[in-house]
C-alpha cells in the first residue's frame, strides 16, 4: 500500500519539464525568442539567462524572464551555448548572434527561430 501511494505521489513529476512564464519551453507562444546573457561577477564562464517572446513584464516581474526547472527555481545554464543546445533540443534554432559592449563587459544576444 505504501509502494502505491509512493507511486501515486510522484506521478505528477514525471514528464514535467523546464518552464518560463507558465509555459512549457515547447509550447511558448512564439516563433522567435531572445537569449539575453549576461556573465556573473567573477565568474565569467557562468552567465546569467533571460529570455524575451515579446511578454510584458517589469523588472520585479523576474520568474517571467528565466526559465524555471521542475523544481520552480532558475534553470542553471553552463554559458551561452548551454542555453542555445537547450532552446535547440527543444526545437529552436540559431537565428542570429550580437554581443553588445556595456561598459567593460559585454551582453550577449542570441536569436532562435521555432523549427
Amino acid at each position: 500500500m505504501k509502494k502505491l501511494l509512493l507511486a501515486l505521489f510522484f506521478i505528477p513529476f514525471i514528464g514535467s519539464s523546464q518552464t518560463l512564464n507558465g509555459y512549457n519551453i515547447e509550447d511558448l507562444p512564439a516563433k522567435y525568442i531572445e537569449i539575453v546573457g549576461t556573465a556573473k561577477l567573477l565568474k565569467p564562464l557562468q552567465v546569467t539567462v533571460t529570455i524575451n517572446y515579446g511578454q510584458a513584464a517589469k523588472v520585479s516581474d523576474w520568474r517571467k524572464l528565466q526559465v524555471l526547472g521542475e523544481d520552480g527555481k532558475r534553470y542553471p545554464f553552463n554559458g551561452m551555448m548551454g542555453a542555445v543546445n537547450f532552446f535547440n533540443e527543444k526545437g529552436y534554432s540559431l537565428f542570429d548572434a550580437y554581443p553588445v559592449s556595456v561598459g567593460n563587459s559585454s551582453v550577449y544576444h542570441y536569436i532562435m527561430v521555432k523549427d
